[in-house]
């Protein structure tokens, strides 16, 4: 509420691991990070700290997608790829071949469970994202936005659409994708209606 985080906080979410995905960023990476946005090195990120980060990280960094693009990839994309047909049907797959398969090894090494999930919710969203964009490119690390927008720059190449002289539209890539100007943070166990809603 003070505009600031604690560089130990902020570190700690980064490295959270997420039910259903792959850590993107080890905590050796994340401090890196954190003490390259700590401009003043006080152990405390503020906000200001964190806008000039923003504006000096690479592009690709900086893409986001609109609440179309979300709802393409919700009804389009993820039920074409996972070949389920429904929300439902992908919550129970979820969790039957991750979170189920997950919680038996926990059991087995003592620890708590992880819930299942009752709706198609942000833990199964980022879990199907994660594998979608793994399939789809040869570097493990590619979002969603930078994928799209990678295709739809090579779509319109080999349709003669893009000749270079518009680089601004290729960067932000297809209808979908561009400069993020708005940052959506959520709990992870909302559902996706909730959060287009």
């Amino acid at each position: 509420k003070d505009g600031t985080i604690s560089c130990d906080e902020f570190v700690a979410a980064l490295v959270r691991k997420v039910p259903g995905c792959d850590n993107p960023i080890t905590a050796d990476e994340a401090h890196k990070e954190v003490d390259a946005l700590d401009v003043n090195s006080d152990g405390v990120l503020s906000y200001e700290e964190f806008v000039q980060r923003w504006y000096s990280i690479s592009p690709h960094l900086k893409l986001g997608i609109s609440i179309d693009g979300i709802y393409h990839w919700l009804e389009v994309v993820c039920k074409g790829f996972s070949g389920l047909t429904s929300e439902e049907a992908m919550v129970a797959h979820f969790n039957d071949t991750y979170i189920k398969p997950k919680n038996e090894k926990r059991r087995m090494e003592g620890k708590g469970e992880f819930p299942q999930s009752k709706t198609f919710n942000g833990y199964i969203n980022q879990h199907y994202l994660g594998a979608y964009c793994k399939t789809r490119s040869e570097s493990k690390h590619v979002s969603y936005c930078e994928l799209t927008c990678k295709e739809h720059v090579r779509s319109a190449a080999d349709a003669g659409v893009s000749d270079g002289a518009n680089e601004q539209a290729d960067r932000a890539g297809g209808k979908h994708t561009g400069t993020a100007n708005v940052f959506v943070s959520w709990y992870l166990d909302t559902p996706m209606s909730t959060l287009l809603s």
